[in-house]
């Protein structure tokens, strides 16, 4: 997946460190956003393959990016990653757009597999 590009968002700093080693460990290129707001900035001005959000963040929620996303840049494909994964979330997130809704318990493989299958459905679309 060399070349690939993932903006990562996730005002946990330590998160985003862990998340950020594992895929570039994969050979991503991986631009982080500490929240939803400065993450629309990078979204308008660079190109990416994949992003991965958390939901509940200070300055804009995962939520308020996601229909932003669905409205200005429906070609990107996000996934959620959040501990807030309850029925409502979820169902709330898959209507605004999102490709997966995982779990931040989510193991390491499953993280490297739903990664490297929402890119690859998006190359073929």
């Amino acid at each position: 997946m060399v070349g690939k590009r993932i903006l990562l968002i996730d005002d946990d700093v330590g998160m985003r460190a862990v998340l950020k080693d594992i895929l570039e460990d994969e050979g991503y290129e991986v631009k982080t956003a500490s929240d939803g707001k400065s993450a629309l900035s990078t979204i308008d001005k660079e190109d990416f393959d994949l992003i991965l959000t958390d939901l509940k963040m200070p300055k804009m929620g995962g939520m308020e990016f996601l229909d932003y996303v669905e409205q200005n840049r429906p070609d990107l494909k996000v996934v959620v990653i959040t501990a807030y994964t309850g029925k409502e979330n979820v169902n709330k997130a898959k209507l605004l757009g999102a490709f997966e809704f995982l779990s931040k318990s989510i193991q390491i493989e499953e993280l490297k597999r739903v990664v490297k299958e929402v890119i690859e459905r998006h190359d073929k679309s």
